[in-house]
Parts: structure tokens; C-alpha cells; sequence
């Protein structure tokens, strides 16, 4: 299974002048298509409404996507999430990014591939 993280990695999204978060969420542009089934895993964090529009803007444009998980708190705890939903669901191709979150996930994760989304495309670390 695939994993890839939403911001800045399959999405662009306009946090700055959009009028609220949902806004920015479902205003959000496609950057990245995966062609294979993937579960999403992002730090969005807990408020009901940002994961709502989330699930809804997946839906919207990624037929492939299999589920989303949330991560949320420090840099950290979203390391500790994220590792806890790559295991989840058995991903085995993770896709990020934060270069220094992929550095501690691989750390955690040793037998997981992890590639460094690079603006156009997934590259391997």
C-alpha cells in the first residue's frame, strides 16, 4: 500500500487567503495524481469540519484514495501518528514533503520506503 501526505505533496493549498480553513481545503489544487491505491495521512489535525472537507476533497479528485488518517500536535506526536497509520494500514511507499519528517519516520520505520516529494514528483531518500 501507498501512503502520501496532502499538503503540498498531491495538493497546494491557499491557507493565506482563503476565508477560513474549510475554504482553503476544498479550493485546494492537485499537484500530484498517484495512479495506485493510497491512503492519505496528513497533519490537519482533530477539528471535525477540516477532516469533513479533507475526506470530501479526496473523494472529489482521487478516485484511487483507499482512506485518510490525521495526524495533529508537535512534530513529534504528528511523527508518532504518522508512523502509527503507516503501520495502520501496511503502507509500504510513503510520500512526503517534510524532508525532516521523512528523516525521523525512517528512523521508526526502517523496512518502509520513503520518498521526498520534490514539487513535481515522488524521489526516493
Amino acid at each position: 500500500m501507498y501512503g502520501f501526505d496532502i499538503d503540498d505533496t498531491l495538493a497546494k493549498t491557499d491557507w493565506k487567503t482563503s476565508k477560513s480553513q474549510v475554504d482553503a481545503i476544498l479550493g485546494a489544487r492537485v499537484i500530484y495524481y498517484p495512479n495506485m491505491p493510497f491512503v492519505a495521512i496528513t497533519a490537519r489535525g482533530n477539528d471535525v469540519k477540516v477532516q469533513a472537507a479533507t475526506k470530501t476533497w479526496l473523494k472529489q479528485h482521487f478516485p484511487k484514495n483507499v482512506g485518510v488518517e490525521f495526524a495533529a500536535g508537535s512534530d513529534k506526536q504528528v511523527v508518532a501518528d504518522k508512523a502509527r497509520a503507516i503501520q495502520k494500514h501496511n503502507v509500504t511507499d510513503y510520500v512526503d514533503n517534510n524532508m525532516d519528517l521523512l528523516r525521523s519516520l525512517k528512523q521508526l520505520l526502517p523496512d518502509v520506503k520513503f520518498y521526498h516529494f520534490d514539487g513535481r514528483k515522488p524521489v526516493a531518500i
